[in-house]
């Protein structure tokens, strides 16, 4: 029952028990009405004495009443300043997190890759064009005795100014910055992770995306190692469809 009820309640009570003694000693003992003040003195006492027990319980019940709700209350207040300061870690990450991915395409815009071919012509390619001109090399490979260890070192010979290297650890840190800044391994979490780590490669140009794969499967860097073995990564290569294109290359 609502306050207001109790307090309804607590009124229509005393109202009906005027009524009854009235009705009783009027009609039914046909008293009349005393013009001695000391009589209504008693039958203050006596009302006093009927009424406050059930109006000190109506205080109490309306006490506590009271207290709910302002418990409630406090705990909306909590729940709102918790959501608020999630909202502020969110929004300081999202800041950090797209000047990442900013730096980011500036450092794909300057990748470069040196190719040597039979005739001893060296031919530099830039950004998707090295990218493209790598898996080339790598397929014709495919079909060797170890392809892959030979796959391997030509990656290492071909990143000698580290232009590999430099690109994944790009990538590699803003993974690595999306899991520690939501490291706990609750739902919400899960999905932020998830959903950041969705929106880099979605943010990140394709030709790239290719490059991280393939330094994941035959490179040999740190940063290729923890790629391997995040497991939130590892479900959004799935969930993207990136799983295929490791698997063929």
């Amino acid at each position: 029952m609502s306050g207001k009820g109790m307090l309804g309640f607590a009124v229509l009570v005393l109202i009906l028990a005027a009524l009854s003694y009235g009705a009783y000693f009027g009609l039914f003992l046909d008293l009349p009405l005393s013009d001695d003040p000391n009589s209504w003195g008693q039958l203050g006492s006596f009302m006093g004495g009927v009424l406050g027990p059930f109006f000190s319980l109506i205080s109490i019940a309306l006490l506590i009443k009271s207290l709910t709700l302002q418990n409630k209350a406090n705990v909306n207040m909590f729940n709102e300043l918790e959501r608020n300061k999630k909202g502020d870690v969110v929004r300081r990450f999202d800041s950090k997190f797209f000047n990442l991915i900013d730096s980011q395409k500036v450092s794909f815009a300057n990748f470069s890759l040196d190719f040597t071919f039979d005739e001893g012509g060296i031919e530099t390619f830039k950004s998707s064009k090295a990218i493209s001109s790598l898996e080339d090399v790598l397929s014709s490979l495919d079909g060797l005795d170890n392809a892959k260890n030979y796959k391997g070192e030509l990656i290492k010979r071909l990143d000698d100014d580290d232009d590999i290297f430099s690109l994944v650890r790009v990538f590699y840190v803003i993974v690595k910055l999306i899991c520690d800044a939501f490291p706990d391994d609750d739902e919400e979490h899960s999905k932020l992770r998830k959903e950041y780590i969705v929106t880099l490669v979605n943010f990140t140009d394709y030709s790239m995306v290719r490059l991280m794969l393939i330094t994941m499967r035959y490179g040999n860097y740190a940063s290729s190692r923890y790629l391997n073995g995040n497991k939130d990564f590892k479900e959004v290569m799935k969930d993207l469809k990136l799983q295929d294109y490791y698997d063929s290359i």
